[in-house]
């Protein structure tokens, strides 16, 4: 690889890693708006006289909407994504830092070799 593409890839890995962020948020929030709103519906109704009652209606409200369980198995999906994100662009970096160091110990073999003459 040369020089140009190590920021390049870096920049695409940093991009891809962007968006994938903005996606994760967008699912985190419809996953808080929803438990919002199951906590409201709890909280307004009285036909829910105690505690097991509330964590019923909560558990039904909660886990028996398959909207929310895509949400949460997208969610997970989507962390792990980026975690092999975070990892690629990590490698990328270190590239680009062995890239560096190895040019810069032929620029000073270069300066050595050019001082014995």
């Amino acid at each position: 690889m040369t020089d140009p593409e190590f920021p390049n890839q870096i920049f695409l890995l940093q991009k891809d890693l962007l968006q994938l962020e903005q996606v994760i948020a967008t699912t985190q929030g419809s996953i808080k708006a929803h438990e919002a709103y199951v906590e409201c519906a709890i909280a307004c109704d009285e036909t829910l006289k105690n505690d097991q009652q509330r964590k019923a209606k909560k558990l039904e409200l909660d886990f028996g909407n398959e909207e929310v369980r895509n949400w949460r198995k997208e969610l997970i999906d989507l962390t792990q994504q980026r975690g092999q994100l975070v990892a690629e662009l990590e490698y990328a970096r270190n590239l680009f830092t062995v890239w560096k160091l190895a040019e810069r110990r032929a620029i000073a073999e270069l300066e050595v070799a050019s001082d014995g003459l």
